[in-house]
């Protein structure tokens, strides 16, 4: 391999890992849900913790510290609503990015959860991963 092609795959391996270090709290009970959006945030260089129940959430926040927190609404224990609520009135994770991933798709839902706190919004039946990867690179880059 010449010199050039492998800088050239060297760079492409750098952008694949784009979101190396990042640290994403995955809060959902759905299993395979779970198991995909980890393996495609691993891709990326993101170091993921993950609960599927949402009495361990805030506590699971505290001891990690993520860079971005992604949260489904339905879940055992608490709520993803009650969850973002005792997650915003937090003093040391208030300013963590939350990205929505549900399937609560009624605008109502989505105007409630952005009033509360949510920084993004994503239907899982209707989100490609690659926009959930462009979306945790543009909050962390803020």
């Amino acid at each position: 391999m010449s010199v050039s092609k492998k800088v050239d795959f060297a760079l492409e391996s750098m952008k694949q890992k784009s979101l190396g270090s990042v640290k994403v709290l995955m809060i959902e009970d759905d299993s395979m849900i779970q198991e995909m959006v980890i393996i495609k945030l691993v891709s990326h260089g993101c170091i993921p913790y993950a609960t599927k129940d949402g009495s361990e959430a805030v506590s699971m926040a505290e001891q990690y510290k993520p860079h971005i927190i992604i949260l489904d609404l339905m879940l055992p224990g608490k709520t993803g609503e009650e969850v973002l609520k005792e997650l915003k009135e937090h003093t040391d994770l208030s300013n963590t990015p939350i990205i929505v991933f549900t399937n609560k798709s009624s605008h109502e839902d989505k105007e409630t959860l952005i009033k509360l706190g949510a920084d993004k919004y994503f239907v899982k039946a209707q989100t490609d991963l690659n926009d959930l990867v462009t979306t945790i690179k543009d909050l962390v880059s803020k």
